[in-house]
């Protein structure tokens, strides 16, 4: 699914850079579940916004995209606190009794 989606956003792009169309892909699951530690969900989530951005500034658009790059960025550093968070929960959880 990750290398369809890469090049559907490479291609609508191309088309279109307008900036709230873009936003308004739903590119994942709008609701997920995890037994144990959200980790590796919010891992995986980080890692495929990682691929679109690669897939985004490969487009070499310049100005243009400024604002996806941007989005994007955030997103990844979303994931990153969220990760952050889930460790420190995860370290809590292992001495609530």
């Amino acid at each position: 699914f990750t290398q369809y989606r890469n090049q559907f956003l490479k291609q609508l792009l191309q088309l279109t850079q307008d900036y709230e169309i873009f936003k308004a892909i739903d590119l994942f699951p709008r609701s997920m579940s995890a037994t144990g530690s959200w980790i590796p969900i919010y891992e995986r989530r980080m890692r495929d916004w990682e691929s679109i951005l690669e897939a985004v500034k490969s487009l070499d658009m310049g100005i243009k995209l400024i604002k996806h790059i941007e989005y994007i960025e955030v997103e990844i550093s979303s994931c990153k606190e969220r990760i952050k968070y889930e460790a420190k929960r995860d370290f809590i959880e292992q001495f609530d009794f």
